[in-house]
């Protein structure tokens, strides 16, 4: 044994403390995945892999894949396509101008109660972006786009 070996493996067991430590905070999110998630994933992977394995892996159960695949969407995700379609709708109606607040006040004036963040997430996940509306006021009321002197007179919040 020469001199730098007792150095050497001293400070390769203070790396592998270090690297056992660090693993030990980080398991817990690398093996507690969102079911949903994990389970999609399997469906999508089936036809290339056995379902036992990449339940293993994923650290879900094979009954809990079996059980979410023979289930329908939740009454919340049949909800959120309903209330979608309106969103949408209303987007469109709008030119695609409006935005959550806008569409949220819209879909209250018509009786659906929903949040703001709701409209909001629902929005995002589709790629529903409304728009930040006129950069310069103009000379009068004539020069404002028909919708947005609809909004800024304040005479209605919904689209027909």
């Amino acid at each position: 044994m020469t001199r730098e070996d007792p150095l050497e493996l001293r400070r390769l067991r203070a790396e592998h403390r270090a690297l056992r430590e660090e693993l030990r905070r980080l398991r817990p999110a690398a093996t507690t995945p969102d079911p949903a998630a994990a389970f999609a994933f399997i469906a999508r992977e089936r036809v290339n892999h056995p379902v036992t394995l990449l339940c293993r892996a994923l650290g879900v159960s094979p009954s809990g894949y079996w059980a979410w695949r023979g289930r329908g969407p939740s009454p919340r995700d049949r909800a959120d396509r309903e209330l979608l379609a309106r969103i949408v709708a209303l987007y469109e109606a709008s030119g695609g101008a409006a935005g959550a607040p806008r569409i949220r006040a819209a879909l209250a004036a018509r009786g659906v109660r929903c949040g703001r963040k709701r409209v909001a997430r629902l929005m995002r996940r589709h790629g529903l972006v409304g728009s930040a509306g006129p950069k310069t006021r103009g000379t009068g009321p004539g020069e404002w786009p028909p919708f947005w002197t609809e909004q800024r007179g304040r005479q209605s919040v919904g689209w027909s």
